[in-house]
């Protein structure tokens, strides 16, 4: 393709396309023109797995690279390329896209020179146009491989300034492979790096190219391998160093290492060691040094009498390869290397005989000796090459043929196979000869084997026992849970280590230089385990339950199920510290233990009152503690002294259990005192005319009744649930009670009303019914106030129930953008992208800054996964804040999705908390475009609200289910009913005065003939001052 190095030196200073995703790099190349010029400089790396010689030839063709080219275009473009007047080309074997999107196309040229010939038409003369465009062209060459060291580098282009090992550092970060030793020369400026591993070239220059080391500009070239030349005749080490040194100082303006060392075991033979890119010119200078010879390129496997035979039309393999075993291999018909070797020179037009006689295609013995010269290097060249490349040969050292004859049956399908050939004589070094890649492999295995048996016999001679002291107990606990132990032992080749509690030390026996190590390595650990200590003051009663084995079996699982943790811990003076391997490892490890041992004040809150306060002496109350104990195992529950509540420590799974059965302990024995006086008209009738009414009520329900002495209200004794049930069958007759108002505006009868207070009486006695003068504030004084925040949602409520926490839960039939509650829950994705449904509706009414909002969130902090919660401003709603909830879309129940949506309703409830949020509208969540079933998303949000009320939990005072669609309401409202109204219901328990009396009276005003009047609910209030209320039984 090049023909010389400037062709290549002109390619390396054109820039790529800016355009072009390929990095390729061109290495110096050299003709080695000694042994036989190549026709192509051309040199392909061998074909991959699964891939065709013709198919890897064009892949690593020399193309071109055209951007910016349409589809209808391609034909053109071919046709303009392949014609060798517009463009210089030629045939082309492929043309086609690479990436279609960016118009870019791949051209590979049938001859590799067209490719170079084009491109350098088009840069340096005038540009290929196309559609009247110049176009955009990128030459890619392939890797042409030569004879380059694969463990060493140069690297030039800097001064002395910079720090030896910090280039060192440099280079091992690049090549990701460690960096063996360095070499500089005087003034600093080059370096030749020798690397540990065989070095990967390219993916050095390309992460040269990503990270270039500041201030520096530095050039890394592979090394290439040093060339050895082989000199016949009456010479000396000098005769042959300073005649050609000074040759090539005065050739190339240079210092070049010429290296001279005598053959062993031929006084007349030397091998000359010299750098490839003056191997052309130390090849020409025979002459210049004298009692010379010959002068020949060397080889590792050329024999040293290979020289004196080069006129010879037929040579014998004994005369190319030195070593016997070798020889043997290749010359042996049963044997795979001779099969081999056979049938590549045949493909080069050379023949082996079985006995190893080579005989080339030479027809005329009258060929001048140059042909023949150039012809037997070619026989030289090819069978050099294959040995190189295909088989080697290998000698042990120390191995005994013991141990060898131990380690070949593993090998017995190579042998079998006649893949190698050993050769095994006592006392003498074992000979393995064959297959290359057999070779290698065996004799590592070998080496491996011989290391490790010498390695045996020296331990057995060396082994001790040392002891490591003044190692805490912690320390050990956590050596021994991470197996440390274990990968020290193995690491240093010890035969045990353990820890001794007992003497508070570690154990170890080995060689005296391994245990030194493993002590060095356990001695910088200790200091870190120290130092990751974390501690922190925990209660009597947290501790009594974390030191139990059951909270210890359960810490150690969740340790576990946690990225594996491994921790110790100790408890001294109410502390307790936590240890593991690192600071943070023992940071997670303590929230862990906090997790997992639950720790709480029963009622949360508040204090006990008289009554809660006289059940715990009693004996119920020491009976069901001591059930509960031994249930929720381990649980311990204490009376405080100092404040008035239990105090409880368990684990957390146990928790929610615990707290439900003493709710209900209380609630079934706790008796108090309940008066009711919402209706004293209604009352007042009962005790007149259904006075029985009341016994059989407190016979029925277990309760004390007690009628107060102005007949118009009822007090009551008993439990919580007793009490409900009783106000409840109450309110039933009192809603049977019939209430009116009349307005008598007659002055005349007014005044005799007033004059005659038995009057009244009377007409009720006669008509069955109770007659009573309506007095200003006589109905609003029975109704207790009712916070503000409750009252003004009750316009469109459906249905509502009070919890035993105060909480109204109410069915409400909405739109929730227009709601004034102290916080609205948005349905919203995980991106925050308010595009549909519900979250389109609150970013068009409250503005755009919602998801301007939102977008720097999710920019700052990434997108939401499902059941997280984000809090924004309300923009233009009256609302103060919304909770952006993203609830799970329906997966039929494969991802867990109703505990997500109930986990998500609970997020939405601790954001509350924390922004002290005392009202709430949650739409159902999930339900529209992630297609969650409507009833299994009711169940799990007043689940939620269930699962809070129950643990005894934050609960804002107002929670609004809210929907414009009847069917979802009707689902809210039905389990709600299901889920309180047993306990809890607001019918059941008219302790606080319904909705409906709260709501207060509404006032509107009428003219009559005799004057105005003021109608406030059914009290009419005349203008002289009187209101009149008529109250009918069941007529």
């Amino acid at each position: 393709m090049y023909v010389t190095c400037v062709d290549v030196d002109c390619v390396i200073r054109k820039k790529p396309h800016k355009q072009s995703q390929w990095r390729f790099d061109v290495a110096e190349y050299y003709a080695d023109v000694g042994v036989c010029k190549p026709d192509s400089l051309v040199v392909y790396p061998p074909v991959e797995m699964g891939e065709t010689e013709d198919a890897a030839k064009v892949r690593k063709m020399p193309a071109l690279f055209v951007s910016s080219i349409d589809e209808h275009d391609l034909d053109t473009l071919k046709m303009l390329l392949s014609n060798q007047k517009r463009s210089g080309g030629g045939t082309i074997t492929s043309c086609d896209f690479v990436r279609r999107k960016e118009g870019l196309v791949k051209v590979i040229y049938e001859d590799p020179k067209v490719a170079d010939r084009v491109y350098y038409l088009h840069c340096s003369r005038k540009p290929l146009c196309l559609n009247d465009k110049s176009l955009e062209m990128e030459l890619e060459l392939p890797w042409l491989t030569d004879n380059h060291d694969d463990h060493r580098v140069r690297v030039s282009g800097f001064t002395e300034e910079l720090d030896p090992e910090k280039l060192r550092f440099y280079l091992s970060a690049l090549s990701n492979n460690s960096v063996r030793q360095m070499s500089f020369n005087k003034e600093q400026t080059r370096a030749i790096a020798e690397f540990k591993e065989s070095l990967d070239f390219g993916l050095l220059l390309s992460n040269q190219h990503k990270f270039p080391l500041p201030e520096f500009s530095l050039k890394i070239q592979p090394e290439p391998k040093p060339y050895q030349l082989t000199a016949t005749g009456s010479l000396t080490k000098d005769g042959i160093e300073l005649p050609l040194e000074n040759l090539l100082r005065r050739e190339f303006n240079r210092d070049v290492d010429i290296v001279a060392e005598r053959l062993t075991g031929h006084s007349d033979k030397w091998i000359i060691t010299i750098s490839p890119d003056v191997l052309e010119f130390v090849l020409r200078q025979k002459n210049r040094v004298r009692h010379c010879e010959t002068l020949s390129i060397h080889s590792d496997f050329l024999g040293p009498d290979a020289t004196c035979k080069v006129q010879k039309k037929s040579d014998e393999l004994s005369n190319f390869v030195a070593d016997n075993l070798l020889l043997y291999f290749l010359q042996n018909p049963n044997y795979s290397g001779h099969k081999k070797l056979e049938a590549f020179l045949c493909e080069h037009g050379i023949s082996l005989a079985p006995k190893g006689v080579i005989t080339s295609n030479l027809t005329s013995s009258k060929q001048k000796n140059r042909e023949v010269l150039k012809n037997w290097r070619k026989r030289r060249d090819l069978i050099d090459d294959f040995i190189r490349s295909n088989v080697s040969v290998y000698y042990t050292q120390t191995l005994t043929q013991q141990v060898f004859n131990k380690l070949k049956p593993r090998f017995k399908n190579l042998f079998a196979n006649k893949e190698v050939v050993t050769k095994v004589v006592e006392g003498k070094p074992i000979g393995i000869a064959g297959i290359k890649g057999n070779v290698e492999q065996l004799a590592q295995d070998l080496t491996k084997a011989t290391a490790k048996y010498e390695a045996e016999i020296r331990d057995e001679k060396a082994t001790m026992t040392e002891v490591l002291p003044n190692v805490f107990d912690y320390q050990l606990n956590i050596m021994k849970q991470t197996d440390f132990f274990t990968t020290l032992q193995q690491k240093h080749k010890l035969k045990a280590v353990s820890g001794d509690v007992q003497q508070h030390a570690v154990v170890f026996t080995g060689v005296p230089a391994n245990i030194e190590a493993a002590q060095r390595e356990t001695l910088n650990l200790l200091p870190h385990l120290a130092e990751s200590k974390v501690s922190e003051q925990k209660k009597l009663l947290f501790l009594k339950v974390f030191k139990t084995a059951i909270a210890e079996k359960s810490i150690r699982q969740e340790l576990l199920a946690a990225e594996k943790l491994q921790a110790t811990w100790t408890v001294e003076n109410q502390t307790l510290s936590v240890y593991s391997v690192d600071k943070s490892s023992a940071v997670k490890a303590l929230k862990i233990i906090n997790e997992v041992v639950w720790e709480a004040h029963y009622p949360q809150g508040r204090e006990l009152d008289d009554p809660e306060k006289k059940i715990l002496i009693s004996g119920k109350w020491n009976d069901k503690k001591a059930e509960l104990c031994k249930k929720f195992e381990p649980l311990e529950i204490v009376n405080f002294n100092d404040k008035t509540g239990l105090g409880m420590a368990g684990l957390v799974h146990n928790k929610g259990h615990v707290l439900e059965e003493i709710s209900f302990f209380f609630s079934k024995n706790v008796m108090r005192k309940v008066v009711f006086d919402n209706f004293p008209e209604k009352i007042y009738f009962l005790v007149k005319h259904n006075k029985e009414v009341f016994n059989e009520l407190a016979g029925k329900h277990n309760v004390k009744v007690t009628i107060r002495a102005d007949g118009k209200s009822v007090a009551i004794e008993g439990t919580r649930d007793d009490n409900a049930n009783f106000g409840c069958s109450l309110d039933k007759h009192l809603k049977g009670v019939f209430h009116d108002f009349h307005i008598i505006d007659n002055r005349a009868r007014v005044q005799h009303i007033n004059d005659d207070p038995e009057f009244l009486e009377t007409v009720g006695w006669r008509n069955n019914c109770l007659v009573v003068k309506h007095e200003e504030g006589g109905v609003e004084k029975a109704v207790e106030p009712e916070p503000l925040s409750v009252t003004s949602h009750q316009t469109n409520c459906l249905y509502s129930v009070t919890l035993p926490s105060g909480t109204v839960c109410e069915v409400k039939r909405a739109d929730i953008t227009s709601l004034s509650h102290d916080a609205i829950v948005n349905a919203a994705n995980g991106d925050l992208k308010h595009g549909g449904g519900l979250a389109l509706a609150i970013v068009q009414k409250g503005g755009s800054g919602i998801q301007q909002e939102c977008d720097h969130y999710v920019q700052k902090n990434g997108k939401l996964m499902e059941g997280e919660v984000m809090t924004s401003s309300p923009g233009n709603l009256s609302c103060k804040k919304i909770f952006h909830a993203v609830g799970p879309r329906w997966a039929n129940g494969r991802n867990h999705e109703e505990p997500t949506l109930l986990n998500c309703i609970d997020n939405c409830f601790l954001e509350a908390e924390k922004e002290k949020i005392h009202s709430i509208a949650i739409p159902p969540i999930s339900t529209g475009i992630f297609k969650f079933p409507m009833n299994m998303a009711v169940k799990a949000i007043v689940g939620a609200i269930e699962q809070r009320e129950k643990n005894n939990e934050y609960l804002p005072q107002l929670i609004s289910l809210v929907d414009n669609k009847s069917d979802s309401l009707q689902l809210f409202e039905t389990e709600l009913r299901r889920v309180f109204d047993k306990a809890f219901s607001q019918e059941a328990a008219p302790v606080k005065p319904s909705n409906s009396a709260k709501a207060g009276p509404t006032k509107s005003s009428f003219s009559s003939a005799t004057g105005k009047y003021t109608i406030t609910d059914n009290t009419i209030k005349l203008a002289s001052g009187i209101s009149i209320e008529l109250v009918y039984g069941d007529s």
